[in-house]
């Protein structure tokens, strides 16, 4: 079944993006500029637009398709290639579905008429730190993630994050997502981005379903972790903590 949505951007929105691709204005390196779409069925797109680690390079951008559990979590299922692009289709394909989003701008959607809390700010707090929502003025991010039901900021997700991973114990696993800057360099993160970990190595192989698999071994907090990334269709990295001897 074939799923549509459209994104519609600000101008100024877009064309922060932009300058961010052409390295005109600095997009600090791992933050991103995110812009969602939800089908009918469900299922959640992102659109990201993403600091590089270099100074030289400008932004990338992917997408990311999403799917919801019973609690209203999500987890991602599938990625694009990265790219230099944002506006246009991005389309993505999982367990037989295609998920097609068109991301365009409305000229007729200027943001200082807009009402400031409409995809820009979150209603309510957070379920933690009890403050609302942070104001996303030049994206169209909600400012919050969803744990178990419970609407948290992006800044007690890293909390949250940060307490499931030094929480885990045997065969227990955590999902990060991995990525490699335009430095070479690879980093695990949560999902909004405000927990991230250099790795301290990182193994690529071969893998006989996947295709390919990368290896990766980091420390947080003084607790040593390793994680696997299956694929180049998905950034998550399976995480479990190392045995102490």
């Amino acid at each position: 079944m074939n799923y549509t949505a459209t994104i519609e951007l600000f101008p100024e929105t877009a064309e922060r993006v932009q300058r961010a691709l052409d390295n005109t204005e600095r997009l600090d390196p791992g933050a991103s500029i995110i812009c969602s779409a939800t089908f009918l069925n469900g299922m959640v797109m992102d659109v990201k637009c993403v600091g590089a680690e270099s100074k030289d390079e400008g932004a990338w951008t992917e997408a990311v398709l999403m799917k919801p559990d019973e609690n209203g979590d999500l987890s991602e299922v599938t990625g694009s290639q990265v790219s230099d692009d944002y506006l246009g289709e991005w389309q993505l394909e999982y367990k037989g579905d295609t998920y097609t989003v068109e991301v365009k701008v409305n000229p007729d959607k200027p943001m200082k008429d807009a009402y400031k809390g409409f995809a820009h700010q979150e209603p309510g707090v957070c379920a933690d730190c009890g403050k609302p929502f942070p104001i996303q003025r030049e994206t169209c991010g909600t400012g919050c993630g969803i744990y178990e039901g419970k609407k948290v900021c992006y800044a007690c997700c890293a909390i949250r994050d940060r307490k499931a991973l030094m929480g885990l114990k045997g065969r227990e696993q955590y999902h990060l997502y991995l990525t490699r800057k335009g430095d070479g360099k690879f980093y695990v993160s949560n999902w909004p981005g405000t927990l991230k970990i250099a790795v301290d190595y990182a193994v690529e192989g071969r893998h006989n379903f996947a295709g390919c698999r990368t290896d990766v071994g980091f420390t947080l907090d003084g607790k040593k972790f390793y994680g696997t990334q299956y694929g180049n269709m998905s950034e998550i990295c399976h995480v479990r903590a190392k045995k102490v001897a």
